[in-house]
């Protein structure tokens, strides 16, 4: 994007920190994630200094958002996290005057386990998990003029494979208006190099939102969640290996149903890895 008469095309940044404090079994962390993007690249310095951007220091117009995280190590082999985080936090709620943008919030819940053995290592992984409609979202009103195009600082992910263009969320796994559950499992048999698994899940997504054209404003309508995904993926690899590097070949179905209709799918893949660095992958 640029401004008009000028050749200087917008960049996009993102910073991310995270604190955390260790308490034996347990962990808390703290962290953000800033996404900017303004015409003509005016950045300042305090944009680079993300710990200033909590503290006192907050220069607008940034896409912020804030993760709160905790992990508990019940037993070996078993734990459970959650991570909440809060792309607006609404004032109103705490006395503070403010202006219609509702609180934006999302969190996952997961559970894992593990467990290793000389012949067998198992994983199994459960896990819900919602985001607000306007999760990732960004607006900037004031002083429009002066920032303009700063709807880039929403949190999309982009590239361009084959000549093609291709956005995809940045800040979540399934976008804005998601509600999820997944339960994963795996089966590693060292002696024999075959990983067998399989993964099931359940999306309920809001179909009038999205990270391109939905407004940033307050809509009580769209709470609503008014299409459904269901997939379930049994992925099998084999992986032959040797001094020069490892070899993996991936046989995996799936069937996808949704509120729209069903796919029966098949992924055949192949990749070439050589002292820990991948040389070449197609599917």
């Amino acid at each position: 994007m640029r401004e008009d008469n000028s050749a200087n095309p917008s960049t996009i940044l993102m910073a991310a920190h995270r604190f955390q404090w260790n308490f034996g079994r347990v962990k808390l962390g703290v962290g953000g994630t800033i996404v900017y993007a303004r015409a003509n690249n005016q950045f300042l310095i305090t944009d680079f200094l993300p710990i200033l951007i909590y503290h006192n220091s907050d220069s607008v117009p940034n896409n912020l958002a804030m993760i709160l995280d905790a992990q508990w190590a019940i037993t070996p082999g078993l734990n459970l996290s959650l991570m909440i985080g809060f792309d607006d936090i609404a004032g109103g709620l705490i006395g503070i005057p403010d202006g219609d943008i509702p609180t934006i919030p999302g969190l996952v819940l997961q559970l894992e386990y593990s467990i290793r053995n000389k012949n067998l290592f198992h994983y199994y992984m459960l896990e819900t998990g919602y985001t607000h409609y306007l999760w990732g979202n960004f607006e900037y009103e004031d002083r429009i003029d002066d920032w303009f195009g700063v709807y880039l600082a929403r949190g999309i992910y982009r590239y361009t494979p084959n000549k093609s263009a291709v956005l995809l969320p940045l800040t979540s796994p399934y976008g804005p208006g998601a509600l999820w559950g997944k339960l994963k499992g795996d089966l590693f048999f060292p002696g024999l190099n075959i990983r067998a698994g399989a993964e099931l899940l359940l999306l309920f997504k809001n179909s009038h939102v999205n990270l391109i054209d939905t407004l940033y404003k307050a809509d009580d309508s769209l709470y609503k969640l008014d299409q459904w995904f269901f997939a379930l993926d049994l992925p099998l690899t084999y992986t032959w290996q040797n001094k020069a590097g490892a070899l993996e070949f991936l046989f995996s179905p799936a069937l996808l149903l949704s509120s729209e209709g069903k796919v029966f799918q098949c992924t055949l893949g192949l990749r070439w890895s050589m002292q820990g660095s991948r040389f070449y992958s197609s599917k």
